[in-house]
C-alpha cells in the first residue's frame, strides 16, 4: 500500500478532531470508561484523570446531571434504542463547554458487554441558537408593539 495513504485509525484520528469529535467506550457492568484523547483535549483536562463515569458526571453541569443519567439509564433498560443526551461540561478553565453524546449497548452472546458512542462539542451551535431564540423573542415583541 503506498504510504501517502493514511490508515483507518490516523484517518479516524484526523476525522474526529476536525469535527470536534471522540469516542468513548463503558464497561458493564463496571462503568469503566475508555475514550478517544480528544474528550478531555477540548476540555483542556487530562485524560488520566477520568476512568470511571462517575469522573465525567463529576464535571457535568449540576443542571444537566439528571437528563444524562436518566437518558443512560433508559438506554441501559431497554426504553430508549440509544442513549443520547446534550449537556455541559466544565472544562480547566472554569466554564462549561456543551456537548452532543449518543451511544448504543454493544452485545456478545446476548450479554450487555459495553456502551459506545461518540461525543461531539457544540458549544458554538448553542450560542447561535441562543441568539436566534433571542432575535426571535425581539422580532416579536417588535411587532406586539408596531400593532
Amino acid at each position: 500500500m503506498n504510504s501517502l495513504f493514511l490508515n483507518t485509525e490516523e484517518r479516524l484520528t484526523i476525522a474526529l478532531e476536525a469535527g470536534n469529535m471522540a469516542w468513548w467506550e463503558m464497561e458493564l457492568p463496571s462503568v469503566k470508561i475508555v475514550f478517544n484523547h480528544n474528550k478531555t483535549l477540548m476540555l483542556g483536562l487530562k485524560g488520566e484523570d477520568f476512568h470511571h463515569f462517575q469522573d465525567f458526571m463529576n464535571i457535568v453541569h449540576p443542571d444537566d446531571c439528571d437528563n444524562a443519567m436518566n437518558a443512560m439509564r433508559d438506554h441501559l433498560r431497554g426504553e430508549a434504542v440509544m442513549y443520547e443526551c446534550e449537556y455541559r461540561m466544565k472544562n480547566a478553565e472554569g466554564n462549561y463547554q456543551w456537548f452532543h453524546d449518543a451511544g448504543k449497548i454493544v452485545y456478545r452472546e446476548g450479554e450487555k458487554l459495553m456502551v459506545a458512542g461518540i461525543v461531539t462539542e457544540i458549544t458554538e451551535r448553542k450560542r447561535i441558537e441562543a441568539e436566534l431564540l433571542e432575535a426571535k423573542r425581539q422580532a416579536e415583541l417588535a411587532n406586539q408593539y408596531k400593532n
